[in-house]
């Protein structure tokens, strides 16, 4: 059975409990050769996520997606998160998840294309579509429907 951990960094707490559930619910429903244990981990300001990854590489401990808000007041947001990860690694998968227009942010796009896999989620978003990314990312298949397909904001390496 594949371990996946995932960190999700949102200072919603609800969205910590939805995402959590559904991925646990999603992963049951998966065909036998695709369970997977999930290890999901919480952190709820950016800052917090920043020394979480850090711990982690130190412990030699793989995060294997990262879901990311881009605002989350009153600490620093998801961009500046951003920024710390692309000095610690390119190789995180990383959904931006969040309410934040982005479109004509270039800071955010220069930042993102130095990552492996980086696609951003518009709030609100249909959870099934959430699922189907993690799913796709977590397993590297590219082979599921979206409704409204997630926006790639960084080439894959």
């Amino acid at each position: 059975m594949r371990q996946f951990n995932i960190l999700i960094i949102d200072d919603d707490k609800d969205i910590h409990e939805i995402l959590e559930i559904a991925l646990e619910d999603f992963n049951h429903s998966l065909p036998e050769k695709y369970l997977s244990q999930l290890n999901v981990s919480n952190c709820y300001q950016g800052l917090d996520g920043i020394k979480f990854i850090n711990e982690s590489v130190k412990l030699n401990k793989k995060i294997d997606l990262i879901v990311l808000d881009m605002i989350m007041p009153p600490g620093i947001d998801g961009l500046e998160v951003l920024k710390h990860l692309k000095m610690i690694s390119n190789q995180f998968k990383i959904i931006i998840s969040s309410a934040y227009h982005f479109h004509n942010n270039s800071d955010l796009i220069n930042i993102s294309s130095s990552y492996q896999d980086v696609f951003y989620l518009q709030k609100p978003y249909e959870l099934a579509d959430f699922l189907n990314l993690c799913r796709s990312l977590l397993l590297e298949l590219n082979t599921f429907s979206f409704k409204d397909p997630p926006l790639r904001i960084s080439p894959k390496i």
